[in-house]
């Protein structure tokens, strides 16, 4: 593989701007670098540590560049130029989501991909105090990023096969995902209905 002949050193940085894109360019699949990096500390290309760490600064990196972007220009500037790479949709999803979950929906926006770059920004121009975004998105992007790299780390053998077994489980906790925000809603709901009954009672 072409990987194998480069220094470790510049894999890593390969890795750390992988996952600096991933958040300004939610298209690319950053996921699918960060498990061939694992691969290649499985085969002893790389220390995994050192990757974990590339893998998960990068991802922090992005998000936190997402966020300083919309902190600095509001709302309004985002929507109008942002309108090209974020939908309305997503963007008022994510503002919901704040709302209900408050600092919780940046603790899980890893496990969440469709939304992740959408959440940094929405946490932006909400004004969310910066320490805690940092703590929580450190926390959410080691926790998604050891779960996969380990596995990979420790399933080794063919990179295609692994790639591919992979990405389904990805796809398959994607669908999971969706599925407990939903729950999570209907409970919100439930909750909210219930307690504006009693207060009539």
């Amino acid at each position: 593989m072409f990987f194998d002949t480069l220094p470790p050193f510049i894999i890593y940085i390969i890795l750390f701007f992988a996952g600096v894109l991933e958040n300004l360019i939610p298209p690319l699949p950053g996921d699918t670098v960060m498990l061939f990096g694992a691969y290649l500390s499985s085969q002893g290309v790389l220390s995994f540590d050192f990757a974990f760490i590339s893998t998960t600064a990068g991802s922090v990196a992005g998000y936190i560049a997402l966020f300083a972007v919309a902190y600095k220009y509001g709302v309004q500037t985002i929507r109008r130029f942002g309108a090209r790479f974020f939908s309305e949709k997503s963007l008022s999803r994510a503002e919901e989501y704040l709302r209900r979950y408050g600092y919780l929906i940046i603790l899980i926006n890893r496990f969440l991909p469709g939304l992740r770059s959408v959440i940094s920004i929405v946490t932006g121009y909400s004004r969310c105090r910066f320490l805690p975004v940092l703590f929580l998105s450190v926390i959410s992007a080691s926790v998604w990023n050891f779960i996969w790299m380990y596995t990979v780390y420790k399933l080794g053998g063919n990179w295609e096969a692994v790639k591919t077994e992979c990405l389904r489980i990805i796809a398959l906790y994607n669908r999971a995902a969706v599925f407990v925000l939903m729950v999570l809603i209907v409970v919100f709901f439930a909750v909210w209905l219930l307690k504006k009954w009693i207060k009539k009672v």
